[in-house]
């Protein structure tokens, strides 16, 4: 044997090392593959987090600008109530027989009937009921002593309830028989 022939490898040695080496990047990229998924995979789970997390935040924000809404609506309603009362006691006062009276009286008649179309608008009605003390519909302010009347029988209005939206808008006052 000569010299070179020490020098030379035998020829599946070279595809032996080539194999060894194929073997150690292939599992160094398997490696850096694996953590690229594992990566992946937990933004996958932060984006679909905050997704959940903004879309519970747009519910609670529509929930809370309709309760918004609501109360601003109800104060006004509350405060619109006021005038539609001033209204009824302009009108239950006995004016006199003259004609420019009657026409005072005709415009506050339409006024009232305005009024009560804006509140049936919003959902406003009036309690239907005024026989029977109920106190979730009605604020006692007097008891009164009254033959003709069982006791809890309403014997005067004061004061109109009034509905929203199957809530209570605010309580009629009225008195009570004892």
């Amino acid at each position: 044997m000569n010299n070179n022939d020490n020098n030379q490898k035998p020829p599946h040695a070279e595809d032996v090392l080539q194999e060894q080496v194929e073997q150690i990047l292939s599992s160094e990229v398997k490696q850096q593959l694996e953590a690229c998924n594992q990566e992946l995979s937990m933004w996958k789970d932060r984006c679909m987090r905050a997704a959940a997390d903004f879309q519970n935040f747009q519910q609670r924000a529509d929930k809370e600008r309709a309760l918004l809404i609501d109360i601003a609506q109800e104060k006004l309603l509350k405060d619109f109530l006021q005038v539609f009362d001033d209204v009824d006691r302009a009108l239950s006062t006995p004016a006199p027989q003259h004609d420019s009276v009657q026409a005072w009286v005709t415009g506050f008649e339409m006024i009232r009937k305005g009024i009560l179309k804006i509140l049936e608008k919003y959902g406003v009605h009036e309690f239907s009921s005024y026989q029977e003390f109920d106190p979730e519909f009605h604020e006692g302010i007097m008891h009164v002593e009254d033959a003709s009347k069982s006791s809890g029988t309403i014997v005067q209005v004061f004061q109109k309830g009034f509905m929203n939206k199957n809530k209570i808008l605010r309580p009629a006052k009225v008195s009570v028989a004892k």
